[in-house]
């Protein structure tokens, strides 16, 4: 039986900029770099784009880091997330690999406002469509409790990827036996398997909900190494 691996890269920096100056200040534990947004461009989003990685993977960029990266370095942004999702070929569901990210408000009341209205999706949706010149397939919610409420700005359009921490309760699975509503604990969500919200009267959306543990290892930790192996072993 053919085994695959499908790797999904989120990809996202929270505004540094000086609201005063629009401007990112030095950041000393970025060093030799002027600040983070540098020294994790010259690390990660370059290389995969010398790679062509961006056109062999699914991903999503946030929108606060996509404006960086459109104003600070433009070759990158330009090689790597746009144009690898714009490549002949590189097909993920009939269109190309990129997914939209919700955009977060940077003011807290503001925030939960839009959370809670669904616009915080239907702002990231727009800034996708505007960068990429077409409407996602899928969304990278916000990861908080209010994250949910944002799919009501997916309209049914798209499926959602979401922090399983955000969860609050599950329905029974079709084959589970299970019956009624259970407390869904972080520790209690099977992530190998996708969930429907249903949000009248927008329709509903398939919520996947990422191994938090797991990334984090790939990410940060030699498990990228082991997982290497392991693949190569299942392919």
């Amino acid at each position: 039986m053919p085994r695959f691996v499908c790797v999904h890269g989120h990809f996202y920096q929270p505004p540094r900029e000086n609201p005063w100056t629009g401007r990112v200040e030095p950041e000393a534990s970025a060093a030799p770099f002027h600040d983070w947004n540098q020294r994790i461009t010259a690390e990660c989003y370059s290389p995969n784009a010398e790679a062509g990685n961006y056109a062999r993977m699914s991903f999503n960029f946030g929108p606060t880091l996509l404006s960086w990266l459109e104003r600070e370095a433009g070759p990158v942004y330009a090689g790597g997330p746009r144009g690898g999702s714009r490549e002949p070929g590189t097909v993920l569901r009939g269109t190309a690999p990129a997914i939209a990210q919700a955009l977060q408000p940077r003011d807290p009341a503001a925030r939960q406002r839009a959370a809670t209205s669904g616009r915080r999706s239907r702002w990231g949706i727009r800034d996708f469509e505007r960068r990429f010149g077409r409407a996602p397939e899928g969304m990278w919610l916000p990861g908080d409790r209010r994250g949910l409420g944002d799919a009501r700005g997916l309209a049914g359009a798209a499926d959602a990827v979401h922090d399983p921490r955000a969860a609050i309760r599950r329905g029974p699975g079709v084959s589970s036996g299970e019956s009624g509503w259970q407390e869904a604990p972080a520790a209690g969500l099977d992530t190998r398997r996708p969930y429907e919200v249903a949000l009248p009267p927008d329709g509903g959306s398939l919520v996947f909900f990422y191994d938090g543990p797991t990334a984090h290892a790939i990410a940060l930790r030699r498990a990228r190494a082991e997982g290497a192996r392991g693949a190569r072993a299942a392919l």
